[in-house]
């Protein structure tokens, strides 16, 4: 979706319906089953990284937050989960019991004006049907000190991820939007937000010995950062 800010064939009440419920069927088989060996290792390292960016002792807010378990592991004073599969935000709420945890859609989210210290949204834009309306939306949770943390998957792993998939190494995915970096920033600037930080993050993604020294080098080395599995973005509204 280089240029377009709705994503493609979604553009009426029908087919947004469709769109939405078959990515909350695939997401509770998903949430179902057990997760691959490299999607554990994926979302621990994941986790990680983002304890960098967001100090423990505050008010986060992440939307598309699955079973809870980032949000959890930021350590939050105040947690706030939204995520549109039922199965998922059923088990975060027996998981995490000090967590709050609420099943809505991100595109139609109303928190009534409350804001928040970070906004995480994780491995969720390149499965939306408007991304634009999503970031607008969550504007209205922003302060002037609010930090919006976005982490996606690169396009460059379009197909790879797909062969992982097929073998059953990864979780099984819908088409997604496969936003680049540059799509973005140009997404950020039109809803009002400016990016203060960009990085790229999973060079390996499988956890072999020695994986973990690879993933801290390589991703910060050119070319070789370039073919890193997800981008992370931190902005500020304007």
């Amino acid at each position: 979706m280089p240029t377009s800010l709705t994503y493609r064939n979604v553009s009426t009440v029908e087919e947004r319906e469709t769109f939405t419920r078959a990515r909350q069927s695939l997401w509770d088989t998903n949430h179902a089953g057990s997760p691959s060996a490299m999607g554990r290792y994926y979302h621990r390292w994941l986790a990680r990284t983002l304890q960098q960016v967001v100090p423990k002792g505050q008010r986060v807010l992440e939307i598309g937050c699955g079973t809870g378990h980032l949000l959890a592991a930021l350590e939050p004073c105040e947690g706030l989960g939204v995520d549109y599969t039922a199965a998922a935000i059923g088990e975060a709420r027996l998981n995490y019991p000090s967590l709050r945890f609420v099943h809505a859609d991100a595109h139609q989210l109303d928190l009534a004006g409350k804001t928040f210290d970070y906004i995480v949204v994780s491995d969720l834009l390149n499965d939306l049907w408007d991304v634009q309306r999503v970031l607008e939306t969550l504007r209205r949770c922003c302060s002037p000190r609010t930090r919006v943390v976005i982490n996606l998957h690169s396009h460059l792993w379009q197909v790879p991820l797909r062969i992982s998939r097929r073998v059953g190494l990864a979780s099984p995915q819908l088409a997604q939007n496969w936003l680049t970096p540059h799509d973005l920033v140009n997404l950020l600037a039109l809803t009002g937000y400016v990016p203060i930080r960009r990085w790229s993050e999973f060079v390996v993604p499988v956890p072999l010995p020695g994986a973990d020294l690879l993933n801290r080098t390589l991703a910060r080395v050119t070319p070789l950062r370039w073919l890193a599995l997800t981008n992370v973005t931190v902005a500020r509204i304007r």
